[in-house]
């Protein structure tokens, strides 16, 4: 994987690792005697699988607004995947960064995608969110850290947000974790909060991705 001058941001980022219900008229009950009509079940079988490798699902550089520079790619493996990852199932992944290269911003986009069984991929997203706000947080190592949960549109089947704040570093870190399917997402960026919109416009992408 080639790095570009933006490693030690990566390393970091590693490290780190509706109207309609209430806006119609009630419909008239059915006369008296007469059966209330039976809507038609759908034939069409809900899917709850993803049929793409992970590599086919990572966002292109051209997915993104604006000029990015692809930093580097690759799949993950066994000895880069964290234990509880394992324990919930992790059979698949792919990891790829970009550099955003415009005026003021050089902000790395961090993308990592995850096959998990449909049963964890859910759980996944909280573990990973819960695991920043409440257990890194507490630990004394991260005593020069500041972790907040963000509020973050529904993405996929579920999805948090985290701000990651270091002392004496003006560039916090946001972190989005989303499901969809058996698939597991994380993006991460470093950056201002229009750097935040960026990541979530992004995830709302990736997770239309997911097939």
């Amino acid at each position: 994987m080639k790095l570009l001058n933006a490693s030690i941001t990566v390393l970091i980022l590693l490290a780190l690792l509706a109207c309609s219900a209430g806006c119609t008229s009630p419909a008239a009950p059915p006369a008296s005697g007469t059966p209330a009509p039976v809507p038609p079940v759908s034939q069409t079988p809900a899917k709850t699988l993803a049929t793409l490798n992970t590599s086919q699902m990572l966002l292109n550089v051209s997915d993104y607004p604006g000029t990015v520079t692809l930093v580097g790619e690759g799949e993950r493996n066994e000895s880069t995947v964290r234990d509880w990852m394992h324990n919930a199932g992790w059979n698949a992944g792919y990891v790829r960064i970009v550099q955003k290269n415009e005026s003021g911003s050089h902000s790395i986009i961090w993308q990592n995608i995850a096959k998990i069984p449909l049963e964890n991929a859910s759980r996944v997203v909280d573990w990973q969110a819960d695991g920043l706000v409440i257990y890194d947080a507490r630990d004394p190592e991260n005593a020069n850290r500041t972790y907040a949960e963000l509020p973050v549109p529904r993405i996929g089947d579920k999805s948090r947000a985290v701000r990651v704040v270091e002392e004496n570093d003006p560039e916090p870190m946001y972190m989005i974790a989303f499901s969809r399917y058996d698939v597991y997402e994380e993006l991460w960026t470093n950056g201002t909060a229009t750097d935040y919109e960026t990541l979530k416009q992004a995830a709302v992408l990736a997770a239309d991705k997911i097939q």
